[in-house]
């Protein structure tokens, strides 16, 4: 009992720096970047969201499941679901920039802004581990970097929007707080766990 509300802890702590920080800096952004732009991007993020509903394939309830039901075979569970979320992932960010493409070329930025956003559906790919952590209730090890990364991100935009960026370079910063997040998550479980781990598919 004692790790499940410390667990529901720090999910909350993640829910409300996300919601009130990021709320914050977004409206920052759409205020700076006007209406055009930040309609564009809300195209993006929509589309990727929908397609990338699909990338998950059901797997975060799954993989849980799995590994509290066989915790010898969780190697082989976690570094399946990852090839198969990867896969998944190229597939759906191939999708969305080709609906983009077909539907937006007219507008470069479109494509531009679809093609950097579809590839955190590849990215978060890497969730997989975080279901790992929710198995052995242990999401304090995703979500202290989740968070950390997320507030650290959010002064970068914020300074960002300060200098005049422009929304391309917004964009890039978006997603590099993904690749920066994913990276120390990998990190920490290849540390732990060791790389072979990864390949027991």
């Amino acid at each position: 009992m004692h790790k499940i509300l410390q667990n529901s802890g720090w999910l909350l702590i993640d829910k409300l720096a996300r919601l009130f920080l990021g709320l914050f800096t977004m409206a920052m952004i759409a205020r700076y970047i006007g209406p055009e732009e930040f309609g564009i991007w809300n195209y993006s993020i929509a589309l990727t969201a929908i397609i990338g509903g699909i990338a998950v394939l059901g797997l975060d309830k799954i993989v849980v499941k799995e590994i509290v039901s066989a915790p010898e075979r969780r190697d082989e569970i976690i570094s399946t679901a990852l090839f198969m979320r990867m896969v998944a992932g190229i597939l759906s960010c191939a999708i969305c920039i080709g609906i983009t493409w077909f539907s937006r070329k007219s507008n470069p930025l479109y494509v531009w802004c679809t093609s950097i956003t579809a590839l955190n559906i590849l990215l978060q790919s890497f969730d997989v581990f975080d279901y790992y952590y929710q198995a052995y209730n242990q999401v304090q090890r995703v979500i202290i970097p989740k968070v950390t990364v997320f507030v650290l991100f959010c002064l970068i935009k914020i300074v960002c929007v300060r200098m005049n960026c422009s929304f391309l370079v917004i964009l890039w910063v978006s997603l590099a707080e993904l690749v920066v997040t994913y990276v120390l998550i990998s990190a920490y479980y290849i540390w732990h766990e060791g790389i072979a781990s990864l390949f027991k598919v």
